[in-house]
């Protein structure tokens, strides 16, 4: 089951510390509604900096992203399941955003993508909270230099290159007429 447990029991860990102010630290939650995680947002008392906004379009998603510090992506697995060969719809988006991601997930091809194609994200296989935390520090430090989080490395470059929907959608193109011309 993909959760955010790990990364709420973090941010309670930096609010109880008073590792980062809770005015300047801000959870948002976009997409389909799960009630258990407004359950956990109560239960590691984050509710003061948990905002849930619901499903948003293409670009609202997009907006948001850009003007993020880090991005939280998850992908479940447990003793008896491992889901290292996903690669989940918001990676791609996430990796061409440039913004650093904090990836709760196993080894496999969503880490590999990571690796490849992020200057600055983090890879979390365990779910340590004290793992967790020092990435949202690291995020912090740098919005409070005024510094932006996102980059845009050759490795994103490279990732906006290879996929940009134009050109997979003029290969795809060529391919469809390549073989309709043949028949």
């Amino acid at each position: 089951m993909q959760t955010p447990e790990p990364l709420f029991a973090a941010l309670e860990k930096i609010l109880e510390r008073g590792l980062i102010p809770e005015a300047d630290l801000w959870f948002i939650w976009a997409g389909r509604d799960a009630p258990f995680v407004h359950r956990l947002a109560e239960q590691y008392h984050i509710t003061p900096i948990f905002s849930y906004i619901g499903m948003l379009s293409k670009n609202e998603a997009d907006r948001l992203l850009y003007r993020s510090h880090l991005l939280f992506l998850t992908i479940g697995m447990s003793d008896n399941v491992s889901q290292g060969t996903v690669l989940t719809g918001e990676l791609f988006p996430y990796l061409a955003s440039g913004v650093p991601i904090l990836a709760v997930i196993p080894d496999g091809n969503a880490k590999k993508m990571l690796e490849k194609y992020s200057e600055n994200s983090y890879v979390i296989p365990s779910g340590d909270i004290d793992e967790i935390t020092d990435p949202i520090l690291d995020a912090y430090a740098i919005y409070r230099s005024g510094k932006c989080a996102a980059n845009t490395s050759e490795k994103t470059l490279a990732f906006r290159n290879k996929y940009n929907f134009r050109r997979l959608t003029g290969e795809l193109s060529e391919i469809f007429e390549k073989h309709y011309h043949r028949n």
